[in-house]
């Protein structure tokens, strides 16, 4: 009896064998199936965005690449392209396009086609032909946002800025101390660029600690504040100072926060004054001799707008007509936004932007909006001052990080308005 028992259970034995594995791989694929689910079930528009924003730190010519796909995404997707047509910005983003295009058209066939000097040629290309085209896709990019950011998606946005903050900290430190540098920059191309992302961190952290009060956003607005300290921008102290009080002014209720920051700041800017043998580049005569080099940029660049003061030379065309001039001396660009935005685009296309930002903006002076936009609205009023602050003494636009940053933080004007979800 015993040895049939012991056939039948050696007879079971394989087909119990494989009922345990048969419902093995069932709850496996029932947990691949939960964690795809899972992963599909994230929007697209965040992905896409998540990606743009990364690819900041992964250096100029990918996160030029992440522009130009987002773009192309933007537009080829039937969804996204049909918010697009239905935004209220559409018709002021497309006025600004040929306006951007046509003077670097011009100067193109001037300089390039007419094959004035080879050198001069190439700059005409590379800097107003193809940076023109940037310009237009960075408002494709600005678009897009508009029409699919919400709240939800902007606070999971700023938090990832804030991650991209502090590895550009804890990078910054290790090249002062390994490079032994006086001014740090990490992937922001020069220090000056480096300063102005971090006005946006460090406002991006405060706007998050007034929304959640959670100490941590203190914290890595303090370790921002230190990196302007390894970058030595000067213009960012009062770029910074100015736009926390506009948000202070403009968001009252939570004052007495952002007052604490500005106070420290203040203590912390007599410190530097008092110290310059800490601080050099804060010394009279760097500031004095960083001042005069400035005059002379703004005057040549006056004396090149007043040649084409309609419709300009195309984006960053004054490393073009300083190179072109043997008395000038050879730059980038002309160190201030207002003069650059003349020079490159002329009174029409200043105007066009003008235009642009105001009917962005107009949603922040309409009492209901204002409401509806609560904390956002003071961090987009702080950002947009620190641009114009630091824009007259450098042109912070000049840099796909920049823009990328800046284009993230104003999107969120329409994140009250938005409700679309896409899954």
């Amino acid at each position: 009896m015993r040895q049939m028992e012991k056939h039948s259970v050696g007879l079971l034995a394989p087909a119990l064998e494989g009922t345990i594995t048969g419902e093995h791989t069932v709850m496996q694929k029932e947990k691949n199936r939960t964690i795809f689910s899972g992963i599909l079930s994230v929007p697209a528009d965040d992905i896409v965005v998540s990606l743009l924003l990364i690819s900041i730190i992964l250096g100029v010519y990918t996160a030029g690449a992440a522009v130009v796909l987002t773009a192309l995404y933007a537009i080829i997707n039937p969804r996204t392209k049909a918010l697009m047509a239905k935004s209220p910005m559409l018709n002021a983003t497309l006025f600004i396009f040929p306006l951007v295009m046509l003077p670097a058209v011009f100067t193109c066939f001037k300089y390039y086609f007419l094959n004035v000097r080879p050198s001069i040629s190439q700059i005409a290309f590379n800097r107003c032909f193809l940076c023109g085209v940037f310009i237009c896709l960075i408002f494709v990019v600005l678009l897009y946002l508009l029409t699919t950011m919400t709240k939800e998606r902007f606070s999971r946005m700023t938090d990832i800025v804030l991650a991209i903050s502090m590895i550009s900290s804890v990078c910054g430190l290790f090249e002062r101390i390994t490079q032994d540098s006086d001014r740090v920059s990490f992937i922001y191309s020069n220090p000056n660029l480096y300063g102005y992302c971090i006005e946006l961190f460090s406002l991006i952290a405060l706007y998050k600690f007034v929304e959640s009060k959670r100490l941590l956003y203190l914290v890595i607005f303090a370790a921002n504040v230190g990196s302007i300290v390894l970058c030595d921008c000067r213009t960012a102290w009062p770029a910074l100072f100015v736009s926390i009080a506009v948000m202070a002014v403009y968001k009252k209720k939570k004052a007495r926060y952002i007052a604490i920051a500005v106070v420290l700041a203040i203590i912390f800017a007599v410190i530097v004054f008092s110290a310059p043998e800490i601080f050099p580049r804060f010394a009279y005569k760097s500031i004095n001799s960083s001042f005069i080099k400035r005059m002379d940029m703004w005057y040549n660049s006056i004396r090149f707008i007043s040649r084409n003061p309609i419709i300009g030379y195309g984006t960053g065309s004054y490393l073009l007509l300083s190179t072109a001039s043997p008395d000038v001396r050879t730059l980038m660009h002309a160190h201030n936004l207002f003069l650059n935005i003349l020079l490159d685009f002329g009174i029409i296309g200043a105007a066009a932007f003008i235009n642009f930002f105001l009917r962005l903006y107009q949603k922040m002076f309409n009492a209901t909006q204002r409401i509806k936009l609560g904390n956002i609205g003071m961090l987009v009023a702080g950002a947009f001052s620190a641009t114009l602050i630091h824009g007259f003494t450098d042109v912070v636009m000049l840099s796909t990080s920049t823009s990328l940053l800046f284009v993230l933080v104003i999107s969120g004007v329409a994140a009250a308005s938005n409700t679309t979800v896409d899954r």
